[in-house]
């Protein structure tokens, strides 16, 4: 993994993922192209606080964070940044006030851009509630500042 372990991940999607801290991700599972994360429901991710119920736009974050999340192994420690470029996402049902289960996997990687397919589901992961895909770029942070 470029040198990444599993604390250095772990650090880094909480000290470089906002939205991860927000809303208490948790790593379930990471490797090189692949990532299962899990969200715990929190009334703030609520489309209003009468139903609670996830908001989609929430889910969609999730997803795009996840997307950042499986392209840390890729990283060269602090010399790269991971950019969106694209997000598709496509919802299925009712996103209930439990947990979000979203699992990301790398399947095209070519020239620091990578495509990520992604799943979402709550308690059975055969009954899915969202799934996309998003296209990633790892660029350099000193040609980003400049």
């Amino acid at each position: 993994m470029q040198g990444h372990d599993d604390s250095y991940i772990k650090q880094m999607v909480k000290t470089a993922i906002p939205l991860c801290r927000f809303f208490d991700l948790e790593l379930l599972e990471i490797r090189k192209g692949y990532v299962k994360t899990r969200i715990p429901f929190r009334t703030k991710a609520s489309e209003n606080f009468s139903n609670r119920q996830w908001h989609s736009s929430i889910l969609a974050s999730v997803m795009n964070s996840v997307g950042s999340i499986v392209g840390i192994p890729y990283l060269e420690f602090n010399l790269n940044n991971i950019a969106s470029i694209s997000l598709e996402v496509d919802f299925y049902r009712e996103i209930k006030d439990v947990a979000i289960i979203v699992k990301g996997e790398v399947f095209s990687f070519e020239d620091n851009i990578f495509i990520v397919s992604f799943r979402a589901w709550q308690r059975v992961e055969e009954n899915l509630i969202a799934e996309g895909n998003g296209i990633y770029e790892i660029t350099n942070k000193q040609s980003d500042a400049e």
